[in-house]
């Protein structure tokens, strides 16, 4: 596992994308999907909100092996969503963000829902 994975070998040196840019397209992507409250971070996601330290990928974790990608999405969808459905797009269009915007395969999308929500606090990343 690394914090990056390489895209290309170019003529005068490499392109490589880092792991937190891969969970911000994640992210992004996800918090648009009509369901999806807010993505959930850990402990850590909550302590950096107190002090307001701004996280755009909350709520996602990536694993990159050579050119794939492997991710765990934690959401807290909105009541009265068909969960499943939800999750359903998620992957698909988080799968999609990923691909296009890097042309690195995604091997494996793990949707988590962390909560359910009846408030509308629906929150898309900055």
């Amino acid at each position: 596992m690394s914090d990056t994975s390489k895209l290309r070998e170019l003529q005068h040196g490499d392109v490589k994308i880092a792991n937190e840019v891969v969970a911000i397209i994640a992210n992004i992507a996800a918090a648009k999907i009509d369901g999806v409250v807010k993505l959930k971070g850990g402990i850590a996601s909550d302590i950096a909100d107190v002090f307001g330290v701004k996280q755009n990928h909350k709520g996602v974790k990536v694993n990159t092996e050579a050119n794939t990608i492997e991710l765990d999405l934690s959401v807290v969808v909105s009541y009265g969503s068909v969960i499943p459905q939800v999750a359903q797009q998620i992957q698909e269009k988080v799968k999609e963000s990923i691909e296009s915007m890097t042309e690195l395969e995604v091997q494996k999308i793990d949707v988590h829902v962390v909560g359910v929500s009846a408030a509308d606090e629906r929150q898309v990343a900055d």
